[in-house]
């Protein structure tokens, strides 16, 4: 008996009689290829396909376009808020013998982290879909991640900013004071505003730090102040100081051919449009600060029956605040503006 006619006798539930195209022999070696795939596609199975698509391309787009994340510690929290104490004040003293020991009383430093919320909602056009155009579906999903994630260190970059201690008790998240200098603020160049940034104000903050027990490895800068990185303005490599301050020819070839800024002081410049401008901030990013994800962006879909169209929500919920805000110096003054 051959295969063809031990399908269920050839009869089916209705005990109909069953006519074969081609015997099951061809069946089980038929191979289709991607082209006779993508020709039995329909519309309503390749939405199917979109979610996944979809996913991938964003992590991948995000992934490249975020700066402030990396430059903090990244935890997990599983609750809207997350609250910590920082303990300060204890100092250990030398005494003589027979001498009474001084108490010490903490001081405590209270910092909630309120977790936020973000969103973007790119819409799609189902003839996009149905003539294939992933090409240009694909360009406006990156626009609208890329928005995400300017949001994402406009958002991280300002609660940097305002978690250096001002010599200030801390209000709404903004101040401190710092445990050997108070305040942690210092003036970018000459002028109190529209100055350069010098390298003496990078020395003096790097003294600032090493007072607080702390190293910094990272210098966070707006493109006005990389101009003055770059093009030695002010007295950074100028003739009031080069007596002290040379840098190699391969840095400073660097710098002039490929816009590239070297480490400076030990510490890698990281420059960003979401930066405020005027400001530059020096820290230790193993210490200062904390980036609490509470939902990773997330991606989902929807139809718009009346527009004809499908929409993507792009959501993300995250918290950044300093953990440790002696770790941190802000260089205050710097221009604002550079282009007429």
């Amino acid at each position: 008996m051959t295969v063809e006619t031990s399908l269920v006798e050839r009869v089916d539930l209705f005990e109909e009689y069953i006519t074969l195209e081609r015997p099951l022999e061809e069946f089980s070696l038929f191979n289709p290829t991607l082209d006779e795939i993508n020709a039995s596609i329909q519309r309503d199975s390749q939405k199917l396909l979109i979610p996944e698509v979809i996913q991938e391309n964003i992590l991948t787009v995000a992934e490249e376009a975020r700066v402030a994340r990396g430059l903090c510690q990244q935890i997990s929290i599983d609750t809207d808020s997350y609250t910590w104490l920082k303990e300060r004040g204890f100092e250990a003293v030398q005494i003589s013998e027979g001498s009474e020991i001084p108490a010490r009383k903490g001081e405590y430093e209270k910092y909630t982290l309120v977790v936020g919320k973000t969103a973007v909602r790119p819409l799609i056009t189902n003839e996009m879909v149905e003539d294939s155009k992933w090409d240009v579906i694909r360009r406006n999903l990156d626009m609208a991640t890329k928005a995400m994630a300017r949001l994402e260190d406009r958002i991280a970059m300002n609660a940097m900013i305002q978690g250096v201690p001002n010599g200030s008790a801390v209000a709404n998240g903004v101040g401190g004071i710092g445990e050997n200098v108070s305040n942690h603020y210092i003036q970018m160049g000459d002028q109190p505003t529209g100055g350069v940034l010098t390298w003496k104000a990078i020395a003096t903050a790097l003294a600032l730090l090493r007072l607080e027990h702390y190293a910094p490895d990272t210098l966070l800068i707006h493109p006005y102040q990389m101009v003055d990185l770059m093009t030695g303005e002010g007295d950074f490599i100028g003739a009031n100081e080069r007596v002290y301050m040379t840098l190699p020819d391969h840095i400073k070839s660097s710098m002039a051919t490929g816009g590239v800024i070297g480490t400076i002081g030990g510490m890698r410049v990281v420059v960003s449009s979401e930066m405020t401008a005027g400001y530059a901030l020096m820290f230790d990013s193993s210490e200062y600060m904390v980036f609490a994800e509470r939902r990773p962006l997330s991606v989902e879909n929807y139809d718009d029956i009346l527009r004809d169209m499908q929409g993507i929500v792009m959501t993300q919920r995250f918290a950044c605040g300093p953990i440790n805000r002696d770790a941190s110096v802000l260089l205050t003054g710097g221009r604002d503006s550079l282009f007429p």
